[in-house]
């Protein structure tokens, strides 16, 4: 549970520390707020990004320069495809078909 007092032995971290140990940056920030360390406190949120100026210029550009619209096929043109492929498995069937020995 969580508790208003911290309980941190002190020579024990200097001595870790001292022999290379790497703390997170959170455990960072709780050593600097108990002045154990020396040291400023580390952001660990993520920064937020401002908004991009270069898809701001774009964005205007884009809406004047002419876009092609992408070809949308007819319910003929589905149906004829359609077909085509149940023709052309049908022919693939029956080539499988005549070459396959009766017995």
């Amino acid at each position: 549970p969580r508790v208003d007092r911290t309980d941190l032995k002190v020579d024990r971290i200097k001595h870790w520390l001292g022999m290379g140990a790497t703390v997170s940056d959170t455990v960072h920030n709780i050593f600097v707020s108990q002045k154990i360390i020396d040291a400023k406190k580390i952001n660990v949120l993520p920064r937020k990004s401002p908004p991009k100026k270069e898809e701001e210029a774009a964005a205007p550009a884009a809406a004047v320069a002419p876009t092609e619209t992408p070809a949308v096929e007819t319910p003929a043109e589905v149906a004829a495809t359609t077909e085509e492929k149940a023709e052309t498995a049908e022919a693939v069937s029956n080539e499988v078909a005549a070459e396959t020995p009766a017995q």
